[in-house]
């Protein structure tokens, strides 16, 4: 049996972070690389424990390369590092199931610890078909697209209860009690390295019991952006993209049909076009032939600059001519 542990941060023991600024640059940082190890190490085991061949650690955190690899389990392959293809690297329909440590509840969550929806910059919100959706759902759709199902989760309360309302089959952990964006009181980290442990188990024991996640189809997707410049980008990037893509909606939202990739149905699972650090989820991807219209605009754009240039010129000349024409009269 092939397993895929996807490891985040803002949900494991004792990490709340610090207010002002992100995790990443927060003192608990360095505790939480450590922590997320402990926790991951402790699902690794109980895998191998249950039969399991391969087990892949997918470091998914910010820009992927967090942890320290050499104190993880030597009998894992380990996927590090933004820029991949898509999500879940090296993950196929061979896969008995994924694993989400350390995962935290979509951006908008009351009182949810560190709550955000793959970027806490720059998305306000995610709806598929209508519904907020966050990491969670979102990544379990990916997995679903290669007919792989989410078998645990491990999270403050808030993730457990999003894990349960989108996956009621799975088996959670949770880490802590969230009270606020940088508030917890969290389980000692040996007592939940200990539970998720446990949890695996169940988890692997009833993979008969497990379904595969996926959204109906076909799908419309939703981005609230948290800046409206961000927001616009998006909604002209989406219109480049497709001549059937609808007049967007009001500003500071960007809506655009998902069948713009032959290969998949799922925004989330194939996009290239996504930020750098660590979003690799994306509400369209452009067709090569909308890549060809997009570089037509371009070059209109350019003629368009030509032109405004050569008028500012004319209009120039024109401004000293008649400069010099006022000082002969003079």
């Amino acid at each position: 049996m092939r397993f895929v542990i996807a490891v985040d941060a803002e949900g494991l023991a004792c990490v709340v972070g610090a207010p002002g600024m992100t995790l990443t640059k927060s003192r608990n940082y360095a505790f939480a690389c450590q922590q997320a190890v402990r926790e991951v190490n402790a699902g690794v085991r109980a895998l191998f424990e249950m039969g399991a061949e391969e087990v892949i650690v997918w470091d998914n955190h910010g820009g992927g390369v967090n942890l320290p690899y050499e104190e993880l389990d030597e009998r894992v392959l380990i996927a590090l590092r933004a820029g991949f293809e898509h999500r879940f690297p090296a993950m196929d329909d061979t896969c008995a199931g994924v694993l989400l440590i350390g995962y935290h509840a979509m951006d908008g969550t009351s009182d949810a610890v560190l709550a955000h929806t793959y970027s806490s910059k720059a998305y306000q919100g995610v709806e598929v078909n209508g519904e907020s959706v966050g990491e969670i759902a979102l990544d379990a759709a990916v997995a679903g697209e290669r007919n792989v199902p989410v078998i645990f989760v491990s999270g403050d309360d808030r993730c457990v209860a999003e894990a349960r309302r989108f996956l009621p089959w799975v088996e959670t952990v949770e880490t802590k009690r969230a009270y606020g964006w940088n508030a917890a009181v969290s389980k000692h980290p040996c007592r939940v390295e200990r539970e998720i442990a446990e949890g695996v188990k169940r988890a692997v024991s009833r993979l008969s019991e497990m379904q595969v996640f996926r959204f109906a189809s076909p799908m419309t997707v939703r981005l609230r952006y948290k800046r409206l410049d961000e927001a616009e980008r998006a909604s002209r990037a989406a219109r480049a993209g497709s001549a059937s893509t609808p007049t967007p909606p009001k500003p500071c939202w960007s809506e655009s049909p998902v069948a713009m990739r032959e290969e998949s149905t799922n925004p989330a699972s194939d996009c290239r076009y996504c930020h750098a650090e660590r979003q690799s989820y994306c509400h369209a991807e452009r067709s090569e032939a909308s890549r060809r219209s997009t570089m037509g605009i371009l070059r209109f754009d350019q003629n368009d600059k030509s032109e405004a240039q050569n008028d500012s010129k004319k209009n120039q000349l024109r401004r000293t001519g008649e400069t010099r024409l006022r000082r002969t009269i003079r």
